[in-house]
């Protein structure tokens, strides 16, 4: 058993290692700046605790170097990929273009920027931060054990298969695999859920060479119902999302089958903490990249008894309560809904210019990015992640941003990644949902995948991310 009762220590700043490559880069006034901490939220969202410093704090030591490497240390897998970036993207030099060049489709997201260098893994590696393999890994390597000791009455949890040079490929748009506990089959545990108001979709994307990252897990525990959701990015990205699910889905089961009553505050924020750090153990004794590499993380626990839903994440894969029609006054309407960390965010940016980092807009680009300062990494499009070393040197965090909602009978819960939030607003995604209804619960599930797989396709037709739906009929 896990203590995860005191408060999350994050990983300590330090400075990132320069890298050869072009980056054209539009600054972003800090005339906006204001010194803060986290994300914003309203008034029903958990404020959260301090960052006190701790000799159990995660630490980067990296020396500074006059780096020209790429992944030496992946060569095997960058080979595979080409020039297609391990979260589905091409990179594209703007300054080299020929004025002539015929007009391309942009890509709308990338959780990276990646120029034509990078700091060298063993710059800003796992092995650096600590070693050996953590409890949690030792415990939910084998699937067997993942539920050992635990009350659960049924689970699905997201699978990433090794195999080739790293991972197994799945088919474009196909489904992730998964693990099961309380059922004896794949196609048994959806049956179950689906009585039970849960349906989830984790569909690949079109990305030629790289495994869906994206990865889940949906639990019954007596009247609790666990959520979750990560969207891994970088060239390690699948296992970062991989391991974080089996370590969240451990330590959540342990708590309710302890406690029986939602986490505390201090509780999911210890929890982000440990998984962070176990991630970081995984990474060294299962050889995957995690400086350029990590997953955002969003949490649900829905308690059907007190009708109450906590909702915890870090990143951009977003939660949303929503009402149907008869219940808000002619129209479907949105709750309640976790927020995105962005760069951009002035406290977020606060964070990271305070660090040594700077939030950039570049050109022909969407999202605002972190990089270390005069530098061309990490180039993240979020503020908050699981992994991501690199970043976390420059204020990038792990910490979440938690908030406790009320709900009522016939409200819909979506936990989706941001393959969904990319083009769809939260009324749209609700509105798909409800509009099909509950009786087909799995079919409105892979409407809102669809609709949101056209929607990217329309834009760029050779580009489209991973997609994962947890719908859920409260």
């Amino acid at each position: 058993m896990f203590g995860i009762c005191c408060i999350c220590e994050d990983a300590k700043s330090t400075k990132a290692t320069p890298a050869k490559g072009r980056r054209s880069s539009q600054k972003i006034p800090n005339s906006d700046v204001k010194a803060g901490g986290g994300g914003g939220g309203d008034a029903s969202t958990l404020a959260a605790p301090a960052e006190p410093a701790s000799s159990n704090s995660v630490q980067i030591e990296v020396v500074e170097k006059d780096a020209t490497a790429s992944y030496s240390g992946y060569a095997a897998q960058a080979d595979v990929l080409g020039e297609q970036q391990a979260d589905g993207v091409v990179t594209v030099d703007v300054d080299d273009a020929p004025e002539d060049a015929p007009a391309q489709k942009r890509t709308r997201r990338r959780s990276h920027f990646v120029p034509g260098g990078g700091p060298a893994p063993e710059d800003v590696s796992p092995a650096a931060v600590t070693s050996g393999m953590g409890e949690l890994q030792y415990l939910v390597q084998d699937p067997s054990k993942v539920f050992q000791g635990v009350a659960v009455e049924a689970c699905m949890l997201g699978l990433t298969k090794a195999g080739g040079l790293d991972a197994v490929v799945e088919g474009e748009f196909k489904e992730k695999s998964v693990e099961q506990a309380g059922c004896a089959s794949d196609v048994a545990a959806r049956s179950r859920f689906l009585k039970a108001g849960v349906a989830v979709s984790c569909a690949k994307g079109r990305k030629p060479g790289t495994p869906n990252q994206d990865n889940f897990f949906v639990a019954e525990c007596g009247h609790f119902l666990l959520c979750c959701v990560a969207d891994g990015h970088g060239i390690g990205g699948h296992w970062a999302s991989h391991w974080t699910c089996k370590f969240v889905l451990r330590m959540l089961l342990e708590h309710m089958s302890t406690t029986k009553e939602l986490p505390a505050e201090t509780v999911m924020t210890r929890i982000f903490d440990i998984v962070h750090q176990e991630l970081v153990c995984a990474a060294t004794t299962k050889d995957f990249e995690l400086s350029l590499s990590g997953t955002t993380l969003s949490v649900a626990v829905v308690d059907r008894q007190k009708k109450q839903l906590l909702l915890a994440w870090a990143g951009d894969s977003r939660c949303v309560l929503g009402r149907p029609a008869s219940r808000s006054k002619g129209k479907p309407s949105c709750v309640g809904a976790s927020e995105d960390h962005k760069p951009n965010d002035p406290k977020e940016k606060a964070r990271v210019v305070e660090s040594g980092g700077e939030v950039l807009l570049l050109p022909g680009d969407v999202p605002h990015r972190i990089f270390a300062k005069n530098k061309e990494v990490p180039g993240l499009a979020m503020s908050r992640s699981i992994g991501d070393l690199s970043g976390h040197s420059v204020g990038v965090i792990h910490q979440p941003s938690l908030k406790l909602l009320e709900f009522q009978k016939e409200d819909l819960l979506l936990c989706c990644s941001d393959g969904v939030w990319e083009f769809l607003s939260d009324a749209d995604a609700i509105g798909t949902v409800l509009q099909v209804g509950r009786k087909n619960l799995a079919d409105a599930a892979a409407k809102l995948v669809s609709d949101s797989r056209a929607q990217w396709l329309a834009e760029s037709d050779d580009c489209c991310d991973d997609i994962t739906v947890i719908a859920v009929w409260l």
